[in-house]
This record gives structure tokens, sequence and C-alpha cells, in this order.
């Protein structure tokens, strides 16, 4: 009898510590799974669940204020939506370099697995990138440069590639039409697109009859850019200012204004981007032409998501630029398009 009682609580015994066992393997496994994405309130896919992995994407943009900034973001969200396991954080800085810092720790403590950035400035975001990729994070940035090589990826038109072409367009451009004066309306001191689209274009120039008669920052702003021009106007008589480039089409349409509110439209405009109004004042001929710089942000998007899943890319990805003018508008101009 003894023994019949002692088989059955051996028995009992085992069949409890198998059910406690798989008890056990299920909330770990589920525990673990949704601590991927437990508890998040960003845009995108839901908490893991299951099997299922959450690719935890953080966007660290500059500023939204300026029209391809903003255009750029939209195109980072757009990407995004299209995954159902991306989950998409966005800050904005407001264009403010110590914010956008603040925003890349806050991006490092809430564990994403890689940081989409276009920085205000190059320097003053390299050390907190550096944090982000000596911890595992992937970074990518898109259309600014950093310092360093801390970095995983950069995804963007070739700036300097662009300010030489400009620089060599607006050499003949001008040279053609025996124009000698010329501004330049720059973007942000400091940033690396500003820098690239500077230097090129004066080294373009060098040799030639062209005078670079002025260069005033206009922050990638259209306010800015109309009050240079207009201070420009006022400080040199009509016949002393020729040709204006703007670094930026935003800037390029602001000193578009102040030349139609002072009767000056006799100068002439050249600009980069490849905004649609850029393109519609190309077609009404007051604009004599741009350059294309396409948006990163998808790329950027499915960049991440390669390097998530352990795929290698290339350290820099180039997207190609073109010169629009009269001549070929009409083949890229679209009305309905957000940018």
């Amino acid at each position: 009898m003894k023994k019949k009682v002692l088989a059955m609580l051996l028995g009992m015994t085992m069949v409890f510590a198998a059910v406690m066992t798989g008890c056990s393997t299920g909330d770990d496994a589920k525990g673990s799974t949704a601590g991927d994405g437990a508890g998040s309130t960003e845009s995108g896919a839901p908490d893991n669940q299951g099997d299922s992995r959450i690719y935890k994407i953080g966007m660290s943009i500059d500023t939204t204020s300026q029209a391809w900034r903003a255009g750029l973001v939209e195109d980072v969200t757009t990407e995004a939506k299209k995954h159902d396991d991306v989950q998409l954080t966005v800050t904005d800085a407001d264009g403010s370099s110590t914010k956008q810092i603040s925003d890349v720790e806050d991006l490092i403590t809430k564990g994403v697995d890689a940081i989409l950035i276009s920085p205000i400035e190059s320097q003053p975001l390299t050390d907190v990138c550096k944090k982000a990729y000596d911890q595992g994070i992937h970074v990518i940035v898109l259309d600014r440069e950093l310092e360093g090589d801390d970095w995983t990826c950069f995804i963007g038109a070739n700036n300097k590639d662009i300010g030489k072409a400009a620089g060599e367009f607006i050499r003949e451009y001008m040279t053609e039409n025996s124009f000698t004066r010329l501004v330049e309306i720059q973007g942000t001191p400091g940033s690396s697109p500003c820098r690239d689209r500077t230097e090129p274009v004066d080294e373009a120039l060098e040799g030639s009859e062209i005078e670079m008669v002025a260069q005033q920052p206009g922050n990638w702003i259209e306010t800015d850019a109309i009050e240079v021009t207009e201070n420009l106007l006022q400080a040199y008589p009509e016949g002393e200012i020729e040709v204006i480039y703007a670094q930026c089409d935003v800037m390029a349409l602001g000193a578009m204004k102040a030349l139609k509110s002072a009767g000056r439209e006799e100068i002439k405009i050249i600009s980069i981007d490849g905004q649609k109004e850029a393109y519609e004042a190309i077609k009404a001929g007051s604009m004599v032409g741009t350059f294309t710089y396409p948006f990163p942000g998808a790329e950027g998007v499915k960049t991440a998501i390669k390097l998530i899943d352990g795929e290698k890319v290339d350290k820099v990805i180039d997207m190609p630029s073109q010169l629009i003018t009269e001549d070929n508008v009409d083949d890229v101009y679209d009305p309905d398009s957000v940018f």
C-alpha cells in the first residue's frame, strides 16, 4: 500500500513540474518578445507579439520649418508606413543643435535599432552620434555630414559634386551673357551643405572675369533670404548685381519676392534643390535653373531595415542630381508634388 501511495505522489509531482515548466517557458518567451516594443507610443508598427520582429527606427531632423526638410520627414514617414513591422519615432530639433543632441540622447534611451539623422551642424552632433554608434545603434546620416567616421552609412546627393556643377554652369551662363557681377545667398554657416555648395563654386569661378560681389547667409529660410536680398539691393544699385546664386530653392524664391517688390527682376537666379515652385519659376522665366537634390529618406528606411537584419551596405550611398532649365523642366515638373 505504501508503495502505491509513493508511486502516485511521484507521478503527480512529475506532472505538476512539467506543467509549471511549460508555463514558465511560455511566459519567458512572451515577455522577451514584448519587451522589444512594449509600452511604445510611437507611430508605426504595434508592440511585438509572438515571434514577429519590430524594427525600431528613430529619426532626428534639425527642423521642419524649411520646405525641403519637411519633405525629407514626409519621405521617411511615407516609406515607414509601407512596412508593418517598422516602429518610427520622429523628433524635430526646431533649428537648435542643443535640442537635437537631446533628441538623439532620447532615441538612444528608447533603445532604437537605428537612427536616421540630418544634423543641423556637423561638429556639435558628432559626439552624441558616436555614442549611439558605439552602443551598436546603426547611425544613418541623411543629407548633411558628421565629423569623423563613427557612423554607419551616409545617404544623399553629393553636395560637392553639385557645387562643382553649379559653379561650372554659373560660369558658363554668365560668360555667355556677358555678366560679371554675382551674389551668393548661402545656407547656415557651419553646415556641410553650405560649405560644399560654396567652395566648389568659388573654385569654378577662379580665373574668370566674374566678381563675387557679396556672400550672405540666408540660413535656408525664405524670410531670411528676403531680408538679405532687400539689403543687398539697397547696397548695390541697378547694374551692380546681375546674377544671384542661392544655395537652395527656398532662398531663391525669397530672393525672387524681394526682386519683384523692388522692381529688379532683371537679376537672374540660379539655385539648388528641385522644388516644385522653382520649376514653376523656371517655366515662367523668373529663374534660370536649379539642380535637383533628391530626398534620401525612403532609402534611409530601407537601409535601416537591411542593417538591422544584419546585411552589409555601402558606407556612402550617392543619389544622382540633375540640372533643370527651361529645356527639360516640363519633363520633371509635377503639379501634384508635395515639394
